[in-house]
């Protein structure tokens, strides 16, 4: 094979990797929209689940269930720091606690302003973890 067809080939060969990478890349947008619309759905219907709950046992109910899950999960934590393996306990109840705390959302009707404080929060321990002191 000559130099000129070798040149050839080459750029052939780069001009079809060329247009695999733009394929591929909009496959990988594709696929990443259909996860962001996953996500959203589950949201959805993990929040009309959430208010359903509340609908169906109230808000007192509620607030005393996640009293109770949260004591359960303060009660994980004090065994394990005493020496018990119990993280599948522990991994439980965190997600009973999390369960609890967006039916709380909805209760009070405060997901917006707990979104707010969670990335004020955030920003701090960021800050705080950074070295920048100045915003404590």
């Amino acid at each position: 094979m000559t130099k000129q067809q070798l040149e050839d080939k080459n750029k052939a060969l780069r001009a079809e990797n060329e247009e695999i990478r733009a394929k591929l890349d909009y496959v990988v947008r594709e696929l990443e929209q259909c996860n962001r619309e996953k996500a959203k759905m589950a949201t959805e219907a993990n929040d009309d689940l959430y208010s359903r709950a509340v609908n169906t046992f109230g808000e007192t109910s509620r607030l005393i269930l996640a009293i109770e899950e949260m004591s359960e999960l303060t009660k994980e934590l004090s065994k394990y720091i005493r020496g018990r393996q119990n993280v599948g306990g522990i991994c439980e109840e965190m997600a009973d606690v999390e369960i609890m705390l967006e039916q709380l959302k909805i209760v009070f009707r405060n997901r917006a302003a707990v979104d707010y404080h969670r990335s004020q929060k955030l920003q701090r321990l960021s800050d705080k973890l950074n070295g920048n002191h100045d915003s404590f």
